[in-house]
């Protein structure tokens, strides 16, 4: 729907937005397969420690809140590269910042 809805925005015509699609769903079933297969061997390389899952944890909680924080009063800073890699930016930030204290409290 939302990938509908940018063409539509766009003003891409019938044939455009076939050709679109048509792109899209061959293109689609070829990628899933490779991260899948990217996932499993990372994986499979090695057992991730619980002070691993809790890190990862937090960048994707820090993620999920500038999302949040950004895309409540500011939607348009993810239409442009710039934006995306510049919120992102500010989450890893974010989780680096506060990984230490975490570490600290976990500790003793």
């Amino acid at each position: 729907m939302v990938w509908s809805g940018i063409l539509a925005g766009r003003d891409v015509g019938r044939a455009g937005f076939a050709g679109l699609l048509a792109v899209y769903v061959l293109d689609h079933p070829s990628v899933e397969p490779a991260i899948f297969a990217i996932a499993v061997t990372g994986m499979s390389l090695g057992r991730m420690g619980e002070d691993h899952g809790r890190a990862l944890k937090l960048l994707g909680g820090a993620v999920m809140v500038a999302l949040a924080g950004a895309l409540a009063p500011r939607p348009e800073l993810m239409e442009d590269l710039t934006g995306t890699l510049l919120l992102f930016g500010a989450a890893l930030g974010l989780a680096l910042l506060v990984m230490p204290a975490h570490r600290r409290a976990t500790t003793g």
